[in-house]
């Protein structure tokens, strides 16, 4: 998949920031709660990054 042009990659996202969250998707998608995960994010002035996703054996979506 190529990126927009002077966009970071995932993988030098998950590089510089050794913390990472990983949360499972639940079955009716994040909704209005990934919203207000991101106002949390801005209110404070931190900048959101974003990493990659995975799917588990049993079929159940992560995103970081």
């Amino acid at each position: 998949m190529s990126r927009y042009k002077g966009r970071t990659s995932t993988k030098e996202i998950e590089g510089a920031f050794p913390h990472i969250v990983e949360m499972i998707v639940p079955e009716g998608e994040f909704g209005k709660k990934l919203d207000a995960m991101y106002e949390w994010h801005r209110a404070r002035g931190i900048k959101d990054q974003r990493g990659r996703s995975r799917r588990d054996e049993n079929g159940r979506d992560h995103i970081r």
